[in-house]
């Protein structure tokens, strides 16, 4: 009789979870997935929408992208797909903390789905940024991350597969390997062939005949690389009102790049500079002024045979971007450092605090390593600013000390750079601090495009700096010395004629003596004429270049 009531619960048992199973399967479920489709058209007919973007309606599209986010049995495409639209919004109101924040919004997720082509979109458009602030290296890396996202081959939406070989194309002629560049781009634009129709293929193609333009100018072809060009000279696509920035960066900037190029190859002067004033005007509305300064040292060192009157221009433009792009850095590194981490931290809190009511296990362990990576992060931003000189960007007399310390038990032989401004307190009192800021700021630009892993540079205090030069041979450390001398004199400023250097080299061990050394020759220099490199040649103290040399 027990036996048997037994059997009857167990039976009950699994008729109730039969039961409830066959409510889910023929009820609940059918639900789910209704609602998931109706969820999924609203949203794509929404992001399908030709939304005007104008700036009185961002605010508007944000709030209406946050209401689709909360819609019930979103997937994680649908997600994504939002969240890089909103990020889009947000880079169209100039808010670039924002953009990038909501970006990676967009690939935690899209990463996740079954289709990955935004995801590798995103990546490749990162990839373009770094592209155009003329960081190879992490274009290369966001490039190589979009292909691992997903393989080219397999990439489902078209328009992004084309993009990816375009992309491939463009980072082949970076590293100079043409023909497999043609490859690349003749494969994005076959995949273009089968979508004449799309609202996307006549800006897509215009763009890949820019790379074949690029590629004809390299391999010498310049009457196709001309003829290109002529083929596009009345486009829409210069005034074009529809994602500008895009279509600047990948057709009007390559356009232009091309005509100065053969207008420099002519011997045309007047169309070069015609063009170089075009590429100004387009680069500076959307802040591509490192794709300016690349393009004008290119032609500065592609041998062509221009006036002096030209070069001259050409120099000047130079000297005043590398200011721009200076005082840029500086701006960006601050709102970087800060902004973005604090933001990060809230994420996280109010992402785990989401998390926990369905994994709390797994919300403790990412809640750990948040806090562990987050410390760490602020540590190294703690340290990293207390040893680095905010003004000028070159390391502290801290950071100087810090390197100091391996001479104390190394017998390696190093050379110190000793430098101070001549005149700077008239500077400061003519000009004001400001304009002494400024100085500081120039010559600190001068000795970061020295710095690496053999040269290190540092304030040492007030107006006077500090190079250590890695290297036995006191030869290299004085042709760096003179090399600095001479391009710090040769600066133009828009507040004053010039501004000189004195500079004073020893060599000896990593120690506080040579150091001692190279500021004794320092004050040679400056007792003796300023604007010299002085150097101690068999106990004798000897200015080995100067202005008058």
């Amino acid at each position: 009789m027990h036996n048997t009531a037994v059997v009857k619960r167990i039976i009950m048992v699994i008729s109730l979870i039969a039961a409830v199973a066959a409510v889910f399967f023929f009820l609940v479920r059918p639900y789910r997935e209704t609602t998931a489709r109706h969820t999924h058209e609203r949203i794509d007919s929404y992001l399908n929408n030709d939304l005007s973007y104008e700036e009185a309606s961002y605010d508007q599209y944000i709030y209406d992208l946050t209401q689709l986010i909360e819609l019930p049995y979103i997937t994680d495409y649908d997600k994504g797909h939002i969240y890089e639209r909103m990020a889009q919004i947000h880079k169209f109101k100039g808010d670039t903390i924002s953009f990038y924040h909501t970006l990676g919004n967009a690939l935690y997720y899209l990463n996740k789905s079954e289709d990955t082509s935004i995801a590798v979109n995103i990546y490749l458009d990162i990839a373009n940024y770094y592209l155009n602030d003329c960081n190879i290296e992490q274009a290369e890396l966001y490039t190589n991350k979009a292909i691992e996202t997903c393989p080219l081959e397999d990439i489902k939406d078209e328009q992004v597969k084309s993009y990816a070989y375009r992309m491939q194309a463009i980072m082949m002629i970076q590293d100079g390997n043409i023909e497999e560049a043609e490859k690349m781009i003749d494969i994005s634009s076959s995949i273009l062939l089968s979508h004449t129709d799309a609202l996307w293929y006549e800006s897509y193609n215009s763009i890949n005949d820019m790379v074949y333009a690029t590629i004809a100018y390299k391999k010498g072809n310049f009457d196709e690389a001309d003829a290109i060009l002529e083929e596009y000279k009345d486009s829409g696509l210069f005034s074009s009102p529809i994602y500008a920035d895009i279509v600047t960066r990948d057709f009007v900037l390559p356009y232009y790049n091309v005509a100065c190029k053969l207008a420099a190859e002519n011997d045309n002067e007047d169309k070069l500079i015609e063009y170089l004033s075009e590429y100004k005007t387009a680069s500076d509305k959307f802040g591509f002024i490192k794709q300016e300064q690349k393009l004008l040292i290119e032609i500065t060192e592609g041998g062509y045979n221009l006036s002096d009157k030209t070069n001259s221009l050409i120099t000047d433009r130079i000297l005043s971007n590398y200011k721009n792009i200076v005082e840029t850095q500086s701006n960006d590194y601050a709102a970087l450092i800060t902004e973005p981490l604090e933001a990060g931290i809230d994420e996280q809190a109010e992402l785990n605090a989401a998390l926990e009511a369905e994994r709390h296990n797994n919300k403790l362990r990412l809640l750990d390593i948040v806090i562990a990576l987050t410390t760490m992060l602020i540590i190294i931003a703690i340290v990293s600013h207390s040893l680095k000189d905010p003004l000028t960007g070159v390391g502290n007399r801290r950071k100087m000390n810090y390197s100091i310390l391996p001479g104390i038990i190394s017998s390696r032989k190093v050379s110190f750079i000793m430098m101070d401004i001549d005149n700077f307190k008239r500077v400061n009192d003519t000009y004001g601090h400001d304009k002494g800021d400024v100085v500081l700021k120039r010559l600190g630009v001068l000795l970061k495009l020295m710095h690496n892993h053999k040269n290190k540079a540092f304030r040492y205090g007030g107006e006077e700096f500090v190079m250590i030069v890695y290297d036995s041979d006191p030869s290299m450390a004085l042709r760096i010395a003179e090399n600095i001398r001479r391009d710090f004199q040769w600066q133009k400023w828009d507040f004053m004629d010039g501004v000189t250097i004195s500079l004073g080299v020893a060599t000896g061990r990593l120690s506080k003596d040579t150091l001692v050394e190279a500021d004794n020759n320092l004050y040679y220099s400056k007792k003796h004429g300023k604007n010299a490199v002085t150097y101690t040649v068999d106990g004798i103290q000897k200015i080995v270049s100067s202005s008058i040399d």
